[in-house]
């Protein structure tokens, strides 16, 4: 059977200029601009963002530390090299996190030069991805993209006490009321 999936972007979101990009989730959408459209309605309401940026999930290559452990790296040189992207996250609970970026000939090359120059972070999950993937909102564009979402309500999870509830209903043991 053929996948009827539409493909798969990863969104990152920046939330003020000077901040680094995180991964906010991802939209199923027919192309790049769709899934920024998809993402500003999903996912800049909290909190507001400044620039977001698509990137399709296949040009994404990543590592844990655990197959980090006793990698072999090839021993390859490409002549031709471009920009990635390096993304991290550093604790369980956490969103990958842009940490900088490495000038490399492929994903490996690129994974490789990232895991040696920040090595010092503590990355449980490693992202690299060619900043030619990248379908970016544009800056002039940041007012009309992002500000109207301002205006909708939008309730933090917090406001929700479904763990509240279903603790006082756990609590009660199951017993009905008669």
């Amino acid at each position: 059977m053929a996948d009827t999936q539409l493909p798969r972007y990863m969104i990152f979101q920046q939330h003020e200029p000077d901040e680094p990009f995180v991964h906010n989730g991802t939209v199923h959408a027919a192309d790049p601009e769709m899934a920024l459209l998809t993402a500003r309605d999903v996912f800049s309401r909290r909190p507001r963002a400044v620039r977001m940026w698509a990137v399709p999930a296949e040009a994404i290559f990543s590592l844990t530390r655990q197959e980090l452990e006793g990698k072999e790296w090839e021993d390859s040189k490409s002549g031709e090299t471009e920009k990635f992207h390096v993304f991290g996250k550093t604790y369980e609970q956490g969103q990958c996190e842009q940490l900088g970026e490495v000038t490399a000939g492929s994903h490996e090359e690129a994974m490789k030069a990232a895991v040696e120059e920040y090595a010092d972070e503590k990355v449980l999950w490693w992202w690299v991805f060619p900043a030619g993937a990248v379908s970016s909102t544009e800056d002039e564009d940041a007012d009309s993209m992002f500000d109207p979402v301002l205006d909708k309500h939008y309730r933090e999870q917090a406001q929700y006490p479904v763990v509240t509830m279903m603790r006082a209903i756990r609590g009660k043991g199951g017993e009905k009321d008669e």
